[in-house]
């Protein structure tokens, strides 16, 4: 049978034992308010109430838009003899803060029953919201490719400061085009670009396509300029030793140069690290 004398003591030893466990929680959680990693908004990691990492109204900026995949808009293949292929893919890049200083690639090769005849890989580079064509040459071929597909393997992406971001423009001057012989040969494109540009390029890739009445593609080639100097015109030109499938009815040139490798930059109009600003994230 409890007393009253009993009671108060097992009361008082409830009491010392809630103050107890009251102290020992607070300074646990002392010590860990002390030690633990609170949330920042330069911490690199998407916590508190980011929308993003270290981005959203918490932080006191926008996030970036997500990054999105490259497209495929159009392949080509076209036979130039046995086992050899001319292929050109167009792509397009819907990112309009963000380029890839690289993008990695498959070219299959199928047969009419769908298998798979050849397997090529290689890489290529794309400006923001830029359309690059990729023109490749394939020999060796084993068997009648009736189809190409490109496969975009992978993508190192950069992104690009839009309010300080460099003008590069090649402009076409003058073109010609000499038509095939009598037997269809010994056809040539020509022409002269302008580096409309502030800045000296180590290296321009010249793609030509050849189109029909039809806008089908019906021949490609392709060149490079070294050393184009800022404000200068440079010759160029391509030939096709081989018959070309259709008439031309209208074509297409594009220059292009890797503004993501600081190589290619010849300093000018300042350093080389000066180029790598635009650039940053």
């Amino acid at each position: 049978r409890y007393t009253f004398r009993s009671m108060n003591r097992i009361l008082k030893q409830v009491i010392i034992a809630c103050v107890f466990f009251l102290l020992i929680g607070g300074v646990s959680f002392g010590v860990y308010e002390l030690v633990r990693t609170k949330p920042t908004c330069t911490d690199g990691i998407q916590n508190q109430a980011d929308q993003g990492i270290d981005c959203g109204p918490v932080c006191g900026n926008l996030c970036a838009a997500p990054v999105m995949s490259l497209r495929v808009r159009s392949t080509a293949l076209l036979e130039q003899g046995k086992g050899i292929y001319d292929f050109v893919a167009e792509v397009n890049n819907p990112n309009v803060a963000y380029g890839a200083a690289s993008v990695a690639y498959d070219i299959v090769l199928r047969n009419s029953a769908g298998g798979e005849l050849s397997r090529q890989s290689g890489s290529f580079f794309i400006g923001p919201s830029q359309n690059q064509f990729i023109v490749r040459n394939l020999s060796g071929i084993t068997g009648s490719a009736a189809q190409a597909e490109l496969v975009i393997t992978s993508a190192q992406w950069r992104g690009i400061n839009l309010t300080d971001s460099p003008s590069v423009e090649f402009s076409l001057r003058r073109e010609s085009y000499t038509v095939p012989d009598r037997n269809g040969l010994s056809s040539r494109y020509e022409g002269v670009l302008f580096n409309n540009s502030d800045f000296d390029f180590a290296k321009v890739d010249v793609a030509v396509i050849l189109f029909d009445d039809a806008d089908a593609i019906i021949a490609v080639n392709q060149t490079n300029i070294n050393t184009f100097l800022s404000r200068t015109e440079r010759y160029f030109s391509v030939s096709w030793p081989t018959p070309i499938r259709g008439t031309m009815a209208s074509v297409r040139v594009q220059a292009s140069t890797n503004l993501f490798e600081n190589e290619n930059f010849i300093k000018r109009y300042g350093i080389q690290e000066e180029f790598q600003k635009y650039y940053s994230r």
